[in-house]
């Protein structure tokens, strides 16, 4: 994915994001099997760093999704932003309240989307973090 830009830190010092390359691929695949299967990757690999309490990771996972993927120009990308988004909300569980205001603004944009597949999407992810 040769699109997506080296991320930052607050400083400006590049580093490395923590979704694999795999997965990131997978979230941009055709094939709703394929995003789905990423999906679930981001749910267990958010609640790994929940875990550990690596906050910045997880915010950093969610603004890839959010900047990289659910406000591309691709399709399938929007589409697999949002469900990345979504399987963030997962991963998160009981302490998603801190992270609203990071997993919401993403998918609301996409419910004007001129694709109506991303529509539903949106609509899909939104019921998903809002049922966490």
């Amino acid at each position: 994915l040769s699109h997506l830009k080296m991320l930052e830190d607050a400083s400006g010092t590049p580093m490395e994001s923590p979704l694999p390359p795999v997965l990131l691929r997978g979230l941009g695949d055709r094939s709703y099997d394929k995003r789905k299967g990423a999906a679930l990757e981001v749910t267990s690999l958010v609640k790994s760093l929940h875990d550990s309490g690596e906050k910045e990771k997880i915010v950093t996972v969610i603004n890839v999704l959010a900047q990289e993927f659910s406000r591309s120009r691709n399709v399938h990308h929007r589409k697999g932003g949002l469900i990345g988004l979504a399987g963030c909300a997962i991963g998160l569980g009981a302490d998603i309240d801190r992270y609203l205001n990071y997993l919401i603004p993403p998918v609301l944009e996409c419910f004007d989307d001129p694709e109506s597949r991303v529509c539903y999407y949106a609509c899909e992810s939104l019921y998903n973090i809002s049922k966490v």
